[in-house]
């Protein structure tokens, strides 16, 4: 099903092309970047468990688990992690492991402890695994509050989680651009729906001290929103519809299209 507003008809000569490279974008990185991330995580992994850090972290990782329980539980929050023993009765060594080097706040601690500074090798051996694991989309260009970067801040408006995620947004980007580029012109367009997700990012990080990665362009398109209610205030669009032999038009608030791409 394609949709498509026609609120300032068809022109060929007027395309939003900024949309079209935009969504582009955002295709080819996810299709020809992000789909390695596996593979890349997964030799990170490995390369974990060979160089035998395993053996010399989980403790100190389960330690560090069973204390951030505690502070939780003081501030009456709910602890998903009671029982840490427990992790390698039922998990691998290696989802065990994946799960360490996904823990950046641990890992900065770690890298805090006067054994792992007093020990060269074994900060050479998490150095060489911590260098595969970043080369991963998600952590090289993911947004983490507690770890501010201009590459992650900028990097990460144009990656996402997942095909759902990739679609959501760049059919809410398709139908906006289509109305905003050609009222505000390419470039206003373009410089609104980039601050947009910068600013998405410094608000998160103003809002919470997280170490947890994001990424999308959900930021940037909320922007849209914004943009088009101060365009079109509760204007009617008009809409072209076209479902297999169905072709048809319908009138939409715009406004309503936002409450669609929450819930999606």
């Amino acid at each position: 099903m394609l949709i498509v507003p026609v609120e300032h008809g068809f022109d060929k000569n007027r395309l939003p092309w900024i949309t079209f490279f935009l969504i582009a974008l955002n295709i080819l990185i996810y299709v020809f970047y992000q789909t390695h991330d596996t593979e890349k995580m997964k030799k990170a992994v490995d390369t974990y468990l060979d160089r035998g850090l395993y053996q010399k972290e989980y403790a100190l990782f389960e330690a560090f688990q069973k204390e951030y329980s505690k502070q939780e539980s003081a501030e009456g929050k709910a602890s998903d992690n009671p029982l840490q023993q427990l992790y390698e009765m039922f998990f691998t060594r290696q989802l065990i492991s994946a799960r360490i080097l996904q823990d950046f706040e641990f890992e900065a601690s770690l890298h805090l402890l006067s054994e792992y500074r007093e020990d060269k090798r074994w900060q050479r051996f998490r150095g060489e695994v911590e260098e595969i694991r970043n080369s991963v989309s998600i952590y090289r260009f993911g947004f983490i509050p507690a770890r501010f970067t201009v590459k992650g801040l900028i990097g990460s408006i144009f990656m996402h989680g997942s095909p759902d995620h990739l679609l959501g947004n760049m059919a809410i980007l398709f139908l906006f651009g289509f109305l905003l580029e050609a009222v505000m012109g390419r470039w206003v367009y373009l410089s609104l729906y980039l601050l947009s997700g910068i600013m998405a990012n410094l608000f998160w990080m103003w809002a919470s001290v997280s170490w947890f990665p994001g990424v999308g362009a959900s930021g940037a398109i909320a922007g849209l929103m914004g943009m088009s209610l101060a365009a079109y205030g509760f204007r009617k669009i008009r809409f072209c519809f076209w479902f297999g032999p169905f072709v048809g038009y319908f009138k939409l608030m715009s406004i309503l299209v936002f409450p669609i791409w929450v819930l999606w």
